[in-house]
């Protein structure tokens, strides 16, 4: 794990690495972990980039702008 890599959040001066454990207002109770590097995602090609990967089901997601905006919880994996 890269822990050099950070990603801003915004209005919350704070970053998140991939390993952090979050949780996203609009996803409920599902603790996702932050990646970064290649992921497919909905059957498209892959792409290198930030993501996040659910703790329960493995599902992959890419990381959006309204989803910084609305992290309620992080730990550090």
């Amino acid at each position: 794990m890269d822990t050099t890599l950070a990603l801003e959040v915004p209005n919350a001066n704070t970053t998140i690495s991939p390993g952090y454990k979050i949780q996203i207002g609009r996803f409920d109770t599902k603790v996702w972990t932050v990646c970064f590097g290649w992921y497919s995602f909905g059957g498209n090609r892959a792409v290198c980039g930030w993501y996040l990967e659910s703790e329960d089901a493995g599902e992959v997601k890419p990381i959006f702008k309204i989803d910084l905006d609305d992290i309620y919880i992080i730990s550090i994996g």
